[in-house]
Parts: C-alpha cells; structure tokens; sequence
C-alpha cells in the first residue's frame, strides 16, 4: 500500500503542472490533449466491456471515435459533435452486423454507453474552458485547475481518510476498501478547494456557486469512482490500463473526473456563468 501512495505522489508531481500549463495555454494545446485523453480512456471501457470480445479493429473505431469528438467541438461547434456522434453509432452498429445478435447487440450498447460515459464528459471540461467569459489566460487555466483540484483534493483525502479512520464500508459489493469515513473526508476537501481556491475566480463565481461546486465535485466524484470499480469488477480486471506505469490506465485515474466534468458544465449553465451552447466553433 505504501508503493501505491508512492505513485500516486509521483503521478501528482509530474501529473499537475502538466494539466495546468496545457490548461493556461488552452486552444489547441488544450484539445489535443484531451482528446488523447478522451480516445484512450474509450479504448479501455469498451475493453472492459467485452473483455475478450472485442476485436482491435473495434478498439480502434472507439478511439477514433471518442477523441474526434472534442476535435469536432473546437473546429466545428456543437453541430459537428452531434453528427460525429450519430456517425459513429452507425459505424459502430455496422460492424456489429458481420457477428452474432448476441455480441452486435453488445457491440451497440457498449459503443453507446462508451461515448455518454467518456467521450461526451471530455468534450464538456473543453466546453468549459474555451467559453468566452474567460477574457485571461489566467482565469481560463483557474476554472480547469478549480475543477480538477478540487477532484484530486477529494481522492486523496479520501485514501488517507479511508486508511486512518475507515470503519464502515461505503459499497463492500464494488470496492471493499473504501469507507464512508474516507467519502465524507473526501466531500469536506473538495467543499474547502471550492470555497478557497474560488477565489482566483471570485469576479465570476460567488460564494453560492463554490459552495455548490465542492458538493457536486465532492459528491460525484465518489460516484465516478464507484462507476469505474463497477466496470472493473464485472470485468475482473485489477488496473483499466497500464498506460500509467504502476498506476493503471486513463480511466483509472480520470473516472471521477468524467461525472465532475459535465456536472460543472451543466451547473455552470443553469446558473449563467457560461455562455449558452451554440452551433459556432470555439475558436
């Protein structure tokens, strides 16, 4: 357990300055580099979702598939997204038709589910990001380091938490070592990030709004942990993928990530922060 501390340190020190220069930098620097993000993490869901079913040529198309979509965003507008996506469903199915009913059937509902749960969450902390109420590139880096602090704050405090004080299980059934101790520790980190590091943002979001923000980044960052320990546990696998060396894949370190990331988008809407969604390019 020491060891996976270990990495989880290392992947922080080099992990963060490059989510923050990438994210001050945005554009294009910013996109490409979610969009790998996005195509890897597709590759290894729908890996853990066939298991040995799924064909390379398959893994392939998702990728493909998943990373385009932030692509499409940034160069096309939301338009682009919603053709690419139809698109990519189509293509999906096809290839389903050359199997059996039974494993098209699942092909089609994997591929599905793959995009909602990876490719769709990725393309809203671009959204986020790119949004023209951001006039700095310091404010345009803050909203993205806000958002996945306050996630990283709320997973590390948890494991430490869950360590030193856990005694009672928070779903034995999908992940036996993580405690509702570890959970409500992670919750409190996420609701002090919000409320401290808000204030680099204070022209924009009010005390209400960060407030707000730490419960659901708190909140559904358990949930998308939980989601993803599901996934590997119904595939029987330890690690997503091992892209990470010693620390698992994209997903693994991303999946609480990927219900924060369009929970804060859609927050964001609903309280008029940012910009309502167009059909127009981001830049």
């Amino acid at each position: 357990m020491k060891g996976l501390f270990k990495n989880r340190v290392l992947l922080f020190f080099w992990g963060v300055p490059l989510v923050a220069v990438t994210a001050w930098y945005g554009g294009w620097w910013f996109t490409v580099g979610i969009s790998a993000l996005s195509a890897i993490a597709s590759k290894e869901t729908l890996r853990m979702l066939l298991q040995d079913k799924a064909l390379r040529s398959e893994k392939i198309l998702m990728a493909l598939l998943s990373g385009l979509l932030p692509l499409a965003v940034a160069w096309q507008g939301l338009e682009a997204m919603v053709w690419l996506f139809i698109t990519g469903l189509l293509a999906m199915g096809s290839l389903g038709l050359v199997r059996s009913a039974e494993d098209g059937s699942r092909l089609l509902l994997a591929s599905v589910f793959t995009l909602m749960y990876v490719g769709l969450p990725f393309t809203s902390i671009l959204l986020i990001r790119h949004d023209p109420v951001w006039t700095t590139h310091f404010q345009g880096a803050s909203i993205v380091m806000f958002i996945y602090g306050g996630v990283w704050m709320a997973d590390t405090f948890a494991y430490l938490a869950g360590r030193a004080f856990g005694k009672r299980k928070l779903a034995p059934q999908l992940s036996p070592k993580k405690s509702l101790e570890g959970a409500f520790a992670g919750i409190i980190m996420a609701l002090v990030w919000t409320v401290l590091v808000g204030f680099a943002l204070a022209d924009v979001l009010t005390w209400t709004d960060r407030i707000f923000l730490g419960a659901i980044i708190g909140i559904l960052a358990v949930i998308g942990d939980l989601v993803e320990s599901m996934l590997k546990r119904a595939a029987q696998v330890k690690d997503s993928g091992t892209i990470f060396f010693g620390h698992g894949g994209v997903l693994d370190r991303f999946d609480s990530l990927l219900f924060v990331q369009p929970a804060v988008y859609l927050y964001l809407i609903a309280a008029d922060i940012l910009s309502r969604p167009t059909l127009n390019s981001l830049f």
